[in-house]
């Protein structure tokens, strides 16, 4: 991707350029009618340069510039384009980036939606308001150029269009400030909208099975409607200042006209020019004032860009260095969990060897879930120690760790893709031959190679085409590749009926002492492969 600052100055030269091309046409213009209708019989002298011109020496002249100020505005839509892309991409990767790098406690905490709204809203506006300022400074430099040739033609009457201008250009600046308000008012709400939206397409089910599904349209219809109203009034304010700006350019045009009129000047064709370039140079004023309203409508989406972007980096996760090749012993010494000021854990100790299987139970809320996030290290303690091997487990190389633990969710995430890409779920270097054995460790394989295409089987959204308990083997055997040394399953089979949770427990049986095994759970069948089973009431352990 090309240097944005080198981007930026191409556009600026390209843009100087053009404009100044452009007035001297339109000098031209003028000149070249006064000689065809008699007034005079030369052409110039031309501004800057000095010298006069034929008719038709002018006319080529003119022709030619206006070829090239054709291929500088492409050149400059080029560079508007390529700039407005740029943001658009750096922003969303920024956007993405920050969120997966960032620890497991803030990302838990992320609203729903609100990735997806950074990514497909707020990036494409600051995408826009870039391409707007852009557009902005290209009309400047031409507004600049038009005005220094109108200058050297007529410094009086070019004068008084521009204080003109500036106290117009001014005098609206109310206009824009209320644009911006109405714009962040517009983003609140559509922020407020897409969690809603995200919120009822998971709820689908249980929408439909309590018979509040229109209720649901109800409330949504009424943010929908809510949305279309801040939306309209940012839209009324943002179009009225652009048209507005340009109804009294137009009056403040004719009043200058009306001026020059009364101080009587002496050269028509001088005054002709700078009337024509003028009335471009508005065109190109009115471009500024069409950015002024652009940014401000789009300048909260920008702000509010950035600011989750930082705020994301802010709490990126911490990851550890040592490399390490096996966990050996865990063991929680006095290690506390607190979600602010709220405690989850408090003391606990706990020692897992290699190749135990320990069952975790309690009732809801009880901590079972915290302290699951912290063996799994998404969650680290407030206070006290997790050692593997003697070695603080926050040490550990994120690499290493992520290969040596493995964890099966209660509602393991498939993807929409094949069985094939569901189990190596991104991991680079697995061979069939890996999936193979962890899927037959899974208690699946069998019914993998029944499928009609075996691994290759493409799964619906959600692992839509296999079933739920096949759904749950399937994320054992994506946990299973590259052999690691905990395993820690959570409520496995809270979802399954009896044959599925005896297949799952067939597989935790088959695994027992190869690894060490935690399962949190409250179901008897998954315990009955537990060495023992320790109980989580009011954050704190009992046998």
């Amino acid at each position: 991707m090309a240097n944005p600052r080198r981007q930026v100055l191409g556009l600026a030269s390209a843009s100087l350029v053009g404009g100044l091309a452009e007035a001297v046409v339109l000098v031209l213009v003028v000149s070249i009618t006064l000689v065809a209708t008699g007034q005079t019989e030369m052409v110039g002298p031309l501004p800057v340069l000095g010298v006069e011109l034929s008719a038709t020496h002018a006319l080529v002249v003119a022709a030619v510039l206006a070829v090239a100020n054709i291929a500088v505005h492409y050149v400059t839509a080029r560079l508007i384009g390529r700039l407005g892309t740029s943001v658009q991409s750096e922003s969303r990767t920024a956007a993405i980036n920050a969120f997966l790098h960032a620890d497991w406690n803030r990302q838990s905490l992320e609203r729903e939606g609100r990735l997806h709204e950074t990514v497909a809203v707020l990036s494409t506006n600051a995408a826009q308001a870039t391409m707007s300022i852009a557009t902005g400074v290209t009309a400047a430099l031409q507004l600049t150029a038009l005005m220094t040739v109108a200058l050297l033609v007529d410094p009086l009457a070019t004068l008084i269009v521009v204080v003109s201008g500036l106290v117009l250009f001014a005098g609206l600046r109310p206009m824009s400030l209320a644009t911006r308000r109405r714009s962040a008012a517009f983003l609140d709400a559509t922020g407020d909208l897409l969690t809603s939206l995200t919120r009822s397409t998971g709820m689908a089910m249980e929408l439909r099975a309590f018979g509040v599904t229109e209720t649901e349209r109800l409330r949504l219809e009424r943010q929908v409607r809510d949305t279309a109203e801040r939306n309209r009034k940012m839209r009324v304010a943002s179009r009225f200042g652009q048209t507005l700006y340009r109804d009294l350019a137009i009056a403040f045009l004719v009043g200058a006209v009306g001026l020059l009129y009364l101080l009587g000047p002496e050269d028509i064709g001088a005054v002709g020019a700078v009337v024509l370039l003028v009335i471009r140079a508005a065109n190109s004023s009115q471009g500024l004032q069409v950015m002024r309203q652009q940014v401000s409508e789009w300048s909260p989406d920008v702000e509010r860009l950035i600011e989750r972007i930082d705020s994301l980096r802010a709490d990126a996760h911490q990851g550890g260095s040592t490399p390490t090749d096996h966990l050996g012993a865990i063991r929680l010494e006095q290690m506390s969990y607190a979600y602010g000021d709220t405690p989850a854990l408090e003391a606990v100790d706990l020692e897992i060897l290699p190749g135990e299987s320990i069952g975790i139970v309690g009732p809801s809320g009880g901590g079972k879930s915290t302290l699951m996030q912290v063996l799994m290290r998404l969650r680290t303690p407030t206070d006290g120690t997790v050692a593997v091997d003697g070695l603080d487990y926050r040490c550990v190389r994120d690499s290493d760790w992520a290969r040596l633990v493995a964890l099966v969710p209660q509602e393991p995430h498939l993807m929409e893709g094949t069985v094939r890409e569901n189990a190596v779920f991104h991991r680079d270097g697995v061979s069939d031959g890996e999936i193979e054995h962890a899927c037959r460790l899974a208690h699946i394989w069998d019914e993998i190679q029944r499928l009609p295409h075996g691994l290759d089987t493409t799964l619906g959204a959600r692992g839509s085409g296999i079933s739920g308990g096949q759904k749950q083997r399937l994320a054992i055997a994506r946990a299973l590749i590259g052999s690691p040394e905990l395993l820690v399953l959570d409520e496995p089979t809270s979802a399954l009926d009896a044959a599925s949770e005896e297949r799952l427990r067939d597989t935790l049986s088959d695994l027992h002492g190869s690894l060490s095994i935690v399962i949190v759970t409250h179901r008897p069948v998954p315990l009955s492969v537990c060495d023992r089973v320790v109980q989580v009431v009011d954050g704190q352990l009992g046998a």
